[in-house]
């Protein structure tokens, strides 16, 4: 079972749906109107995973 597949700048992962709920209730905070502090990091050690959101600097400042 490979459940991870990368090719160049891509990451293609195949998710249970047990598993898509439990990650939408981990990162729920992040749909909330309220700005999140970034950045964030959510972890799943079982999956051998971990996903980091990071702010989007290059949007918030185009000149630098």
């Amino acid at each position: 079972e490979h459940p991870y597949a990368a090719h160049g700048p891509w990451l293609q992962i195949l998710l249970t749906e047990e598993f898509v709920e439990q990650m939408l209730a981990d990162i729920q905070d992040l749909s909330t109107r309220e700005v999140s502090k970034l950045p964030k990091e959510y972890s799943w050690p079982d999956k051998k995973l971990k996903i980091s959101v990071l702010p989007d600097t290059v949007f918030d400042s185009p000149l630098q």
